[in-house]
């Protein structure tokens, strides 16, 4: 129902919380969004963006995914469970805002 997917269909096991530097399958970021969390995916970043989502990542480590996704159409997208913001340039106090807002708003709330 959107680009990317912020609910449905998804894997029995959920994505470790973190930092990955490959894509992950759409349908095991959906677990993740199923509890709480929040999945912040790019494409066609530079590397000082990269290493400003990497720190907003671990800063919140126990809620966040971040990773490549090809099939976004724009650089930037947070996804939480039912919610989808794109972002075409960073803004760290809007994607924080984001992940504080949406955190365990979701089905099975078990985001840290």
């Amino acid at each position: 129902n959107s680009n990317p997917p912020t609910s449905g269909a998804h894997w029995a096991n959920q994505a470790d919380w973190g930092v990955y530097k490959t894509p992950l399958v759409d349908e095991q970021a959906v677990h993740n969004l199923e509890h709480g969390g929040t999945w912040i995916s790019y494409k066609n970043i530079d590397e000082e963006t990269l290493a400003s989502l990497v720190k907003i990542a671990k800063a919140n480590s126990g809620s966040v995914i971040l990773s490549p996704r090809e099939g976004n159409d724009a650089s930037i997208v947070l996804a939480s469970w039912t919610r989808l913001e794109k972002m075409d340039s960073y803004d760290g106090a809007k994607i924080l805002e984001f992940i504080s807002r949406n955190k365990n708003n979701s089905p099975e709330p078990i985001a840290k």
